[in-house]
């Protein structure tokens, strides 16, 4: 289905699939330590429902793409902000009404 070497071997398609690697990993060091501190006081969810609808926009460009750095990007990224939403309404204001 996908095509696992890229066709093009140009330094720069080598530094893009670290970049998104990296950017799929951003967000875990704030996942961390939102589940050991369950403050989430400071936080807009706003932020991170954005970031989920873009990363589902960007996983299914990467499905038609047939990118797999942009498919692991996507997919780290969609996890990471959606264990922050969900953790947002589980220790937030939500979570004592």
């Amino acid at each position: 289905m996908f095509n696992v070497f890229n066709k093009h071997n140009h330094p720069i398609d080598r530094l893009t699939e670290g970049a998104s690697l990296l950017s799929g990993i951003a967000l875990y060091p704030q996942v961390f330590k939102i589940f050991t501190t369950k403050n989430v006081d400071d936080l807009a969810p706003s932020t991170f429902f954005i970031l989920v609808v873009t990363n589902i926009i960007w996983i299914a460009y990467g499905v038609h793409r047939k990118s797999i750095p942009l498919l692991i990007s996507g997919s780290l990224n969609l996890i990471s902000s959606s264990l922050i939403l969900g953790m947002y309404f589980a220790f937030g204001q939500f979570a004592s009404v």
